[in-house]
């Protein structure tokens, strides 16, 4: 029997708190640029800290930041989950 090695990418709008994950793809040029600019790109690590209530906006932490995001934006950012 063969087993495969499966990814599973999601949004990041779907990420519950307390994840660790990893940036895999940015769907929006314009946010990846903004992304870009706080050195946030493909292979950064975050944690998800918290959601407010209705869902928007989302609290990241990197190992440098936290920073916030507004659900429509974390719908444009593909993550896997981190391997620590």
């Amino acid at each position: 029997m063969l087993f495969r090695s499966v990814h599973l990418f999601m949004n990041l709008k779907d990420c519950i708190p307390g994840q660790e994950m990893e940036i895999i793809k940015v769907t929006d040029l314009d946010l990846e640029l903004r992304l870009l600019e706080f050195g946030l790109d493909a292979g950064t690590k975050i944690k998800i800290i918290g959601k407010a209530p209705l869902g928007c906006p989302l609290i990241l932490e990197t190992d440098r930041m936290r920073l916030s995001l507004r659900r429509v934006e974390a719908s444009q950012i593909k993550v896997k989950a981190s391997n620590a």
